[in-house]
């Protein structure tokens, strides 16, 4: 049995965020208490993350930017975010250049992916 976490005692104020006590007469959180549904569509038996998905389908598209982006369509757009951070590491712009044509015919998933991730880039120099 896990113990439950210490009580907090009163209350702590952060710009913008406020946490409370948790009312006495709230339940302790037991795990094994819930139903957990997890799909595992890969079939390797794990949790596996967006990025590994993301990292398997760039690595399998052997350098072409248009096989990557043709085999993210059937993934979701975590996994769509997570290849276009790696391929910007790998040096590849996914605002424009070779990726950002790559990306005209892309799923709209896969666009919404690649697109999340660009909004958090900085500005690009001109």
């Amino acid at each position: 049995m896990v113990p439950a976490p210490p009580a907090l005692i009163g209350s702590i104020t952060l710009p913008g965020l406020v946490i409370v006590a948790t009312p006495e007469d709230v339940p302790v959180y037991r795990r094994e208490g819930w139903i957990h549904r997890w799909i595992d569509a890969d079939g390797d038996g794990q949790h596996t993350s967006p990025r590994e998905y993301a990292r398997r389908e760039i690595q399998r598209a052997k350098g072409s930017l248009a096989n990557v982006i043709a085999a993210l369509k059937p993934y979701d757009q975590a996994v769509a975010a997570q290849a276009a951070s790696l391929l910007h590491e790998a040096g590849h712009d996914p605002r424009s250049g070779p990726l950002g044509q790559a990306l005209k015919p892309a799923a709209p998933m896969v666009r919404a992916g690649f697109d999340t991730y660009a909004a958090t880039l900085p500005a690009a120099k001109e």
